[in-house]
């Protein structure tokens, strides 16, 4: 019984910490939506969001799939007393997609040189630079939020966001209302994050661990980073479909409305769309390593039974959130947007409950999908990921085309209900449980 309590007193300490660092995010988040509405136009904040697509789209394509790897294999590498290796993988893999990364903005930027818009390099060139920083953070993210050391992970998370917005704020006041000198207040605070982050990372006992020397498979670290290039393929594989998903309605309403209608859309989803989502964030942060622990290599059948029922308990759980969570934004979207937003953004508040919904879901979607991802099997969700992406950009195409604001949201709303539908149906309580011997 002893053991028992002490059990679920850690565990309740480390939910609380990540929560509290998920509370201070989101807070800092809020607020920063409050500052920068009241200090940049619509159509200024609204080319601050398409600038950010760039993120998104290395994010997706590059570097979220690899620190997946990261997150997925430190366990693994535990268990095999062979972190050191494992690191020496991580380091290799964080140099190479760095560099990729910077020949993917040559590429840019000479197609915007070609096509004579200046007006873009600027903030397209400090957006990259925030996206690097910004992955290395996530990095180690993952694998001190592997390792469990939720305290430092909270506090990062916490100062990101709040670091964030108030040097973007500071730098337009120093030099203007410009998408381009907020763009830099978020490099400059990434960078800050980053270097705690690198002292945090250096003193802590996962940079000292020794090295097992016995071993034919696992001790050498092209091993590991072959592990986890394989693991991140698929991911890599469907990302460009999602960053062209998640771009898309904000392309969309550039196209065939106005920068302005970005800047009001962009409001909508950070405090509809993303609150819900950071909150089910909380579950997946705290909850992943113990499922990866819970599952181990996914080679004992028994044990991949009792990780699927789990992730489905907690997939209901996140069903429930967000049904509450709409049901506040719908009754509180008013006092909400006078509250947190500039006035000249109020009338678009009627749609606030929308993006929540649309959040809501997708939420409970990749919480559903984290079975694939306990399994070692990413690839089960290449069909749902690339297909419902691909309906996704032409629902908002068709939605800003036809409807404007109001057609963009409704197709985030659809397309991330079919998103759920389909993932959920995978792996459903009913579904055959995939065989231990099949995950690797």
């Amino acid at each position: 019984m002893r053991n028992y309590f002490s059990k679920f007193q850690k565990i309740a300490k480390e939910l609380f910490q990540v929560g509290l660092g998920q509370v201070v995010a989101t807070l800092g988040g809020l607020l920063g939506v409050r500052l920068l509405t009241n200090m940049m136009t619509p159509s200024s904040y609204g080319e601050l969001a398409l600038g950010l697509t760039f993120l998104t789209l290395i994010q997706q394509l590059i570097m979220g799939p690899i620190t997946n790897g990261f997150a997925r294999y430190f366990v693994i590498a535990q268990e095999k007393e062979d972190v050191k290796s494992y690191l020496k993988a991580v380091w290799s893999l964080l140099v190479k997609s760095s560099l990729t990364t910077i020949g993917i903005l040559f590429v840019v930027i000479f197609a915007l040189l070609l096509t004579n818009n200046w007006v873009w390099i600027g903030l397209l060139f400090l957006s990259s630079l925030f996206t690097l920083v910004s992955s290395y953070n996530i990095a180690l993210d993952n694998i001190q939020n592997a390792a469990r050391q939720r305290v430092v992970v909270a506090w990062h998370q916490g100062l990101s966001q709040w670091l964030r917005f108030l040097f973007a704020v500071g730098f337009i006041l120093l030099f203007g209302s410009s998408s381009s000198f907020a763009m830099l207040g978020y490099f400059v605070s990434a960078v800050i994050v980053l270097l705690s982050q690198w002292f945090f990372f250096q003193k802590n006992s996962l940079y000292k661990m020794q090295e097992r020397w016995f071993g034919l498979n696992w001790n050498n670290p092209n091993i590991w980073e072959s592990k986890i290039v394989q693991f991140a393929l698929p991911f890599s594989t469907w990302g460009l479909f999602s960053w062209a998903q998640m771009s898309s309605d904000r392309w969309a309403l550039q196209i065939f409305q106005s920068t302005a209608s970005v800047g009001f859309y962009s409001v909508l989803y950070q405090l509809g769309y993303y609150p819900i989502t950071i909150l089910t964030g909380i579950f997946v942060q705290f909850i992943s390593p113990l499922l990866y622990r819970r599952v181990g290599d996914a080679m004992e059948l028994e044990r991949v039974q009792s990780t699927q029922r789990f992730t489905n308990q907690l997939t209901i759980a996140a069903l429930g959130l967000a049904g509450l969570a709409v049901f506040a934004m719908w009754m509180l979207q008013e006092i909400i947007f006078q509250i947190l937003v500039a006035p000249e953004y109020h009338s678009v508040s009627y749609l606030l409950p929308w993006t929540a919904l649309s959040g809501g879901l997708f939420a409970a979607g990749q919480i559903s999908a984290l079975t694939a991802l306990n399994n070692n099997q990413p690839q089960k969700l290449l069909k749902p990921k690339i297909a419902t992406s691909l309906l996704g950009v032409v629902l908002s195409f068709f939605g800003a085309y036809l409807y404007g604001l109001e057609g963009v949201v409704g197709a985030s709303v659809l397309f991330s209900l079919i998103y759920f539908l389909w993932v959920y149906g995978l792996f459903r309580p009913q579904a055959n449980v995939v065989n231990a011997s099949d995950s690797q």
